[in-house]
């Protein structure tokens, strides 16, 4: 059974603005290549809904570390999120999606990660990537869970980073 608390809308406004700060600093770590992410609906993650994040990318021939970063709010249901993961690069190559677990909550159900406020956020690195390219950088996720309308999920994130040496 899952429990619901009724929603403040102040935080709403409290929530986009700390986000905002947040991507402003980390815009400013000089090992962030791409960093973008999308606020999903207040009603849930409906399965079957892609998510599509794209940046900009003037760089090519390095590798970096691809990260996923998830906020959520305190009732999220799961101690994980199963995701599907595809990098889509600039020459439009259709690579496989990578399925992902990542755990949001440990063994005894205590919030995973950092947070301010209702919002925990969790990043993941899931993988290396080689940018051999500038242009367009696509990323589509969607979930992998049972729910029809993933509650509690505020917003999802991509991030590729220089990968250290």
């Amino acid at each position: 059974m899952k429990h619901r608390h009724p929603k403040d809308s102040h935080f709403s406004g409290w929530f986009a603005i700390a986000w905002l700060v947040a991507l402003l600093f980390s815009a400013c770590d000089e090992r962030t290549l791409i960093h973008t992410s999308q606020i999903l609906p207040e009603a849930g993650w409906a399965r079957g809904d892609t998510i599509e994040l794209q940046a900009q990318h003037t760089d090519s021939f390095l590798q970096a570390d691809r990260y996923v970063d998830v906020r959520h709010r305190p009732h999220y249901p799961y101690r994980n999120l199963s995701l599907a993961v595809r990098l889509l690069p600039p020459d439009s190559l259709l690579l496989a999606p990578d399925s992902l677990n990542l755990m949001v909550a440990d063994a005894q159900a205590n919030w995973i990660g950092e947070g301010y406020g209702p919002l925990r956020q969790v990043s993941h690195r899931v993988s290396t990537v080689q940018v051999r390219q500038p242009g367009l950088y696509r990323f589509q996720l969607w979930h992998l869970l049972p729910d029809s309308l993933l509650p509690e999920v505020n917003d999802i994130g991509i991030r590729l980073m220089h990968r250290r040496r």
